[in-house]
């Protein structure tokens, strides 16, 4: 009974959350937000009717979620809105983490409110309903770190392992949290010093030494378990073809300039659209300084890194801030955590000495960007971003029409096929700018899959112009298929195979 009166309020909250994101997002009723939701709902659905990732299902990402998704499919149905209900559920598991770290360090207050702050942060939300990998292995690997901090504060070794193990397994998410790694190693090496800890409002600090085999051994225990964990879970799931995972990531053909996303300018436009976290996370920065708490260099180290990694990296995307916005409202918490019990002080407004009234500035600046924040809530939530994909019912509409005479659908936006319960080939489940500029897929390629599978409809949408300008694919899909629809824009196009469709006329 006292568990579950613990537990309660994070159940309610995380219930919350769930109502709250789903319905703002219209997540039930939206086909698509980014076009790598039908890519791994479609590797998912492929997996679970037994094509084996990387040597059947062309696969550039590590399996783990892929495996999930399946598994999840089992449970509760194959159907996109139940995708996003499993990447919610990993987006609960951030925000108790995250909060989890704030109170341990900081205390509640600094945990409430920073916890607020990165839930209507930019994105976010959409990041939370949105069927892609990146937050999944945030996920994951902040819990990690959160297990990592417990064991310097109780120097229990199952803390140590644990957290080992989840961050091995948020890199079979994916790979991009392996910068995580030398931060961890890091915290795990950095001598005691000055051990701060805010909770309802008091400092606590004490110097203690550490012998160096006490810093070594936790190190190289955890190094051997997350080593462990990845290469066995690797072996388990057969994940280890670096030619997909890894090289089409870094080959020179892949490092193709992509318009508007390839450049700093771009990362600073991301962060522009969180301008008053930015200026929240300085602050906070000046607190992790003036407080002297060890884990402070935690999401300076992150934020460091992680922005210099998206600097020089090609192309950037818009989901890749959810890497940076994360740590900045860590680092907001630094500055809450002395702003709150500055406030709190009933004689606050009476002492006028030069330190109280360099607290009273900072602690001024600091609430007036959160309430500029949370002012600015609505706008943040509802700002568009780049290449959202378009939505056509009239052609999901017809691909399910037609999903009894068809055993293969051919397209390269697969969620049409997914809501529809048909499969794609497995060799172009994962169709992407990077695959083609890579060399990757080809379309001499996609002809070889055409004449292979014969694949009773076609949709073409993403890549539509690139695909009928190759002559070859034009001249093979003219001759064996019907074009039966197209939008006003000539930007999606439906065909049916000439053996199950009569000619139609086109519609408009």
């Amino acid at each position: 009974m006292r568990w579950l009166k613990a537990n309660l309020p994070y159940a309610l909250a995380a219930i919350g959350f769930a109502c709250i994101a789903l319905l703002l997002t219209h997540a039930y009723q939206i086909l698509e937000f980014d076009t790598d939701e039908g890519i791994n709902l479609m590797k998912a659905l492929l997996y679970s009717q037994g094509f084996s990732l990387y040597t059947e299902i062309w696969n550039d990402q590590p399996p783990l979620f892929t495996v999930l998704l399946a598994g999840w499919f089992n449970l509760v149905g194959q159907s996109v809105f139940s995708g996003r209900l499993l990447v919610v559920l990993f987006s609960i598991v951030l925000l108790w983490s995250f909060y989890q770290i704030i109170v341990v360090t900081l205390g509640k207050t600094p945990a409430r409110v920073s916890t607020f702050l990165l839930v209507i942060s930019w994105l976010y939300i959409r990041l939370s309903v949105s069927v892609m990998i990146g937050l999944p292995s945030l996920s994951v690997a902040l819990l990690s770190l959160y297990l990592l901090i417990l064991y310097q504060q109780r120097r229990d070794r199952r803390f140590l392992i644990m957290s080992a193990v989840l961050l091995a397994l948020s890199l079979h998410i994916k790979l991009i949290t392996a910068f995580f790694v030398p931060i961890f190693v890091l915290y795990l090496g950095s001598s005691n010093g000055f051990l701060y800890r805010a909770a309802s409002g008091d400092e606590l600090s004490g110097k203690t030494s550490v012998k160096s085999s006490d810093l070594i051994q936790p190190i190289l225990l955890w190094i051997f378990s997350i080593s462990i964990t990845y290469g066995l879970v690797g072996l388990v799931l057969n994940s280890f073809y670096p030619e997909q995972i890894v090289q089409i990531h870094f080959g020179e053909r892949a490092k193709v300039v992509v318009q508007n996303y390839a450049d700093l300018r771009y990362l600073l436009t991301l962060l522009g659209q969180d301008a008053n976290y930015v200026w929240l996370g300085v602050l906070g920065g000046i607190a992790a300084g003036v407080l002297r708490q060890r884990e402070g260099l935690l999401p300076i180290a992150w934020f460091t890194i992680a922005f210099l990694l998206l600097a020089t990296h090609n192309p950037v995307w818009y989901h890749h801030y959810l890497f940076l916005s994360v740590p900045l409202v860590w680092l907001s918490a630094y500055a809450i955590a002395i702003a709150v019990p500055f406030f709190r002080q009933k004689s606050w407004r009476l002492h006028q000495s030069w330190k109280q009234m360099s607290k009273l500035g900072f602690s001024g600046l600091v609430g007036v960007f959160v309430i500029l924040t949370v002012v600015g809530t609505p706008d943040r939530l509802t700002r568009p971003i780049n290449d959202v994909p378009i939505d056509d019912r009239r052609v999901a509409e017809l691909v399910g029409q037609y999903r009894h005479q068809t055993h293969w659908v051919l397209t390269d936006r697969p969620v049409y096929a997914f809501a529809a319960g048909l499969p794609v080939p497995p060799e172009i489940a994962v169709m992407s700018r990077k695959r083609f500029n890579s060399g990757a897929l080809t379309f001499d390629d996609l002809l070889t899959v055409l004449q292979t599978y014969q694949p009773e409809q076609i949709v073409l949408a993403k890549y539509i112009n690139r695909i009928k300008a190759y002559d070859p694919l034009r001249k093979y899909i003219n001759q064996n298929y019907v074009k039966t629809y197209r939008n006003k824009d000539n930007q999606i196009e439906h065909y049916l195979s000439k053996t199950i469709a009569a000619p139609l006329n086109e519609l408009p």
